[in-house]
């Protein structure tokens, strides 16, 4: 038996075909559709299913996906306005009426999430809280191996946490504001009126540029309070951290660590915050487990 298997992004549609035990036998990408995409993407999505079948045994089909998604009725609920289209995207039932293969979607967040939990980071673990950092702050929890999604189905939206004072608003600002890589590297061109890329940011940070150190210490201390309040209401095993800015390993997990064990409870300083192991493959594998884990998540 084979899982094909798509992860949709808001430039690329990564596919791929893997076993039951989460091995990738082939995958790729080719560009995210620029309009219609509510007919487009599946229809993308149906014809590589269709080639795959002549090749492998495929016997389900997964789908992790950028937006808000309703997963129990196979729907895209709302999506960012660059996916033209996408909003109120029916998906699964385009993909089984084209292939007619059984085909299950979730959100790319919790599908990153339970693909490090099946073969990634936190296959040793049941209780795991998950960031993801990119332009914006992802997330989800799992809960004894299942993915806990919440009364609305907005559980683990970690850039929602609010973490600094207040600017313009009660609530002050989120950790999406504050300790996305988008905010870092906003934080420092306001700072210095110069415009920079991340690489170059860190790349100063490293060579000891104060103006670059002091953005990044402040990325820093907003990150770790994330992460001390997610930890606080789920009381995880682990804490699993991906995303581009990953990729720095030690010179990000290091003080990182270092700060979360200084600041936490004393019952807290066995729990470590990790890398995410998957990379660019975590959402693919994520998809595959939600198709053949049908009870992935706990409602």
């Amino acid at each position: 038996m084979s899982v094909c298997c798509f992860d949709i992004g808001g430039t690329f549609i990564k596919y791929g075909v893997s076993t039951i035990e989460g091995k990738l036998l082939e995958h790729g990408k080719f560009a995210t559709p620029k309009e219609n995409c509510k007919i487009n993407i599946p229809t993308k999505l149906s014809g590589y299913v269709n080639k795959a079948k002549l090749k492998y045994e495929i016997e389900v089909v997964g789908i992790s996906t950028v937006g808000q998604v309703d997963a129990l009725n196979g729907v895209i609920t709302f999506a960012n306005p660059n996916i033209v289209g996408y909003t109120g995207c029916e998906i699964v039932h385009l993909i089984e009426s084209a292939t007619g293969i059984k085909t299950y979607v979730e959100n790319d967040a919790n599908c990153a999430a339970l693909g490090e939990m099946w073969v990634g980071a936190g296959k040793m673990f049941n209780n795991i809280v998950c960031f993801t950092l990119g332009t914006g702050v992802g997330g989800a929890v799992i809960i004894n191996r299942k993915l806990h999604t919440g009364s609305h189905g907005c559980a683990g939206e970690m850039g929602n946490i609010r973490v600094a004072p207040p600017r313009g608003t009660p609530l002050g600002g989120s950790l999406d504001n504050c300790a996305s890589t988008r905010a870092l590297i906003e934080s420092y061109e306001k700072w210095t009126g110069e415009e920079i890329t991340g690489e170059k940011l860190l790349a100063l940070v490293k060579k000891g540029d104060n103006n670059a150190v002091k953005m990044y210490d402040k990325f820093l201390k907003y990150l770790v309070t994330g992460i001390i309040n997610a930890v606080d209401v789920i009381d995880p095993d682990v804490v699993i951290v991906g995303g581009g800015i990953s990729a720095q390993g030690d010179f990000l997990f290091n003080p990182v660590n270092q700060m979360f064990k200084e600041r936490t409870l004393a019952s807290y300083r066995t729990i470590d915050i990790v890398k995410a192991e998957l990379e660019n493959d975590a959402g693919l594998l994520g998809a595959c487990y939600i198709a053949i884990n049908k009870e992935y998540m706990h409602i």
